[in-house]
């Protein structure tokens, strides 16, 4: 009898003790969960960026085979979106913000204009 009673308060007392933590451990997800959802506002889906960045890849391999730009201006080109992909990569593995998807899409449209006035050139020289 002796042995239950102890048990019994022991356990009373376990609950008891995880009775009092819940509140303050409650409280302190219930803010975290409300940052949460602030940080989930401000991020946004970085596929379409992703996208974006892969067709410009895909654009410059088709400029390359039709030569309608050199090998040396494709490699340029080629060595700006590998840049592009890493750091999108850097910046979305906590997930991409507003600032950061437009960023990445302005140096996309830049990279993109480049592709443009390499083919309209003929030169074959990149630059």
């Amino acid at each position: 009898m002796k042995s239950f009673n102890a048990l019994g308060l022991a356990l009373a007392a376990a609950i008891a003790a995880t009775g009092f933590a819940a509140p303050a451990s409650a409280q302190y997800w219930q803010g975290n969960a409300a940052h949460a959802g602030h940080d989930r506002q401000d991020r946004v889906n970085g596929n379409k960026v992703w996208q974006e960045i892969t067709e410009l890849d895909r654009k410059i391999d088709r400029a390359d085979k039709r030569n309608t730009i050199s090998q040396r201006e494709a490699n340029g080109l080629h060595r700006q979106v590998g840049e592009l992909k890493r750091d999108f990569r850097r910046m979305s593995a906590n997930g991409l913000d507003r600032s950061e998807a437009r960023q990445l899409t302005q140096r996309t449209e830049r990279i993109e204009q480049r592709l443009k006035n390499e083919r309209r050139d003929r030169d074959g020289y990149r630059g």
